[in-house]
């Protein structure tokens, strides 16, 4: 059974409280929401001790202890521990200690792993931090540990996997997945005398709707203003590569080093989103959940994992909504979904216990339900999507009734597309691509104009990144360190 307890404030103030029961344990879990993404955790792991008057050697986990909005306050840290106690410490043999602290923040990680202190022996993070360690030549390759413990990538969501492959080496995998849908305003289209759409709707369809929408209007403060149609995820790095795949295009070829978006299925894609744009139908922006809600809402608006918890709170059962897949575009279906990891530092002097860390966060099923009965956040296994459907629906009353299938079909359906990085100048690259997004959405300049001075100048910045890579790879290789080979990774990033 659950308990849910709502409470009222701005955009970082919500509080909810929620007990969960799981058999005969039941948690507590009071948790300040907010309707992005919030701060993390630190875990501390402490591996096992070859005797009983040894000390065991330190094992720090960085991650982002939810992907929902939800902060790590006094009260759930104290749940937390009490269950890295009983699933992780009791049954490896192990030690963890869980606190509040920054995660990721890859800069300070590598910083503190060049002078051997400090650092963390498994980090979790996402996005462009990927390159950031990966550039660095920071993570232990993995595929010979899966190989040893007989463990198929076909566990996880195969292009999230791919997105943590570099050089032909799985060098992270994943902690969820998160798949992007749609939400919607029924009691919006209700009002206009529109009908639903059909989940197996086209791009077109889609436009059609939204542009009916867009041309109704409301009432803010005695003036009237026009209605959004939909709300897109941002246009930006995170979100292009799953723009390219529905329209059968790439954003980059396999070795991450030369941009293809200046396609012809490029062009498409990013064409018809401009129109949209500039017509008003559409808006690309950070604030999903936000968009749906009030008088000035959205009918529609793309929503991802994350988005869970918030919907439940600012959509909960106040509005008349539902949730839809992704529409069909000329490729079929395609959605974004996170590219968050874990990773093993190559300075660590516990591998083994490490990898069993590893294990317990994407592998095993313990913590991932644990996180999906707390936090409603994904799971990162195939194998949990069912499960966690379930659980949802049973922590979370507003949810009971909405279509939450669809994050599954995502996942499972082969169509969830995580972000790409480029190999070398990561960083550079992607203010270039940022920068040409926003200006073809604004309609500043076409999209094949925009798309290809984008991949000239992205290609020109990621050659130059490698020859520094390989430059700095030969000098290092002579002055080898007690730590990781990092003297040179400034450059290349």
């Amino acid at each position: 059974m659950a308990l849910w307890e709502f409470g009222q404030g701005g955009r970082g103030g919500r509080r909810a409280l929620m007990r969960t029961a799981a058999g005969a344990a039941t948690a507590s879990v009071a948790a300040g929401l907010a309707a992005g993404r919030g701060p993390g955790g630190v875990i501390l792991a402490a591996g096992a001790a070859a005797a009983p008057t040894t000390q065991p050697a330190t094992i720090q986990l960085v991650f982002q202890a939810n992907r929902q909005g939800v902060s790590l306050n006094k009260t759930l840290l104290t749940i937390y521990q009490d269950f890295v106690d009983q699933t992780f410490n009791q049954q490896k043999g192990l030690h963890a200690t869980v606190y509040p602290g920054d995660w990721g923040n890859p800069g300070g990680v590598i910083t503190a792993s060049i002078a051997g202190r400090g650092f963390p022996d498994v980090v979790a993070s996402c996005c462009s931090d990927i390159v950031n360690y990966t550039s660095g030549d920071w993570l232990v390759p993995l595929d010979s540990y899966l190989k040893a413990d007989n463990i198929a990538t076909t566990v996880w969501n195969g292009p999230h996997v791919q997105a943590l492959t570099f050089g032909g080496q799985i060098l992270a995998l994943p902690s969820y997945d998160g798949p992007g849908i749609v939400a919607y305003r029924q009691d919006i289209l209700d009002g206009l005398g529109l009908d639903y759409p059909d989940p197996t709707w086209t791009y077109q369809d889609a436009a059609a709707l939204w542009e009916q929408c867009a041309t109704s209007t409301y009432q803010v403060g005695g003036n009237t203003k026009r209605r959004l149609g939909i709300s897109f995820l941002s246009l930006d790095d995170g979100h292009l590569n799953w723009w390219m795949n529905a329209w059968g295009g790439q954003e980059m070829d396999p070795t991450r080093t030369q941009c293809l978006a200046d396609s012809t299925p490029g062009v498409g894609a990013l064409a018809w989103l401009a129109g949209l744009q500039t017509s008003n139908v559409g808006i690309s922006d950070s604030g999903e959940v936000d968009r749906l809600t009030g008088a000035a809402s959205a009918a529609f608006a793309m929503v991802g994992g994350w988005n869970v918890f918030p919907l439940a709170l600012q959509l909960g059962t106040q509005y008349k909504w539902d949730l839809l897949p992704v529409p069909k575009f000329p490729n079929g279906r395609a959605t974004y979904c996170n590219i968050d990891f874990y990773g093993i530092n190559r300075a660590t002097p516990n591998l083994d216990a490490s990898w069993t860390l590893m294990k317990y966060l994407t592998y095993e099923t313990a913590w991932q339900e644990f996180q999906m009965k707390t936090t409603l956040v994904q799971p990162c296994l195939n194998s949990l999507w069912s499960e966690w459907e379930t659980i949802v629906k049973a922590v979370a009353p507003p949810l009971q009734s909405k279509q939450l299938q669809w994050f599954q079909d995502a996942s499972q359906g082969g169509y969830a597309w995580p972000s790409l990085y480029f190999a070398y100048n990561a960083g550079q690259a992607t203010t270039v691509l940022d920068a040409a997004l926003n200006n073809i959405g604004a309609g500043k300049i076409s999209a094949q104009a925009g798309l290809t001075q984008m991949s000239n100048q992205i290609n020109a910045i990621v050659a130059t990144g490698k020859a520094e890579a390989d430059q700095t790879a030969s000098i290092t290789a002579k002055f080898p360190t007690n730590g990781p080979a990092m003297a040179g990774v400034v450059t290349g990033i």
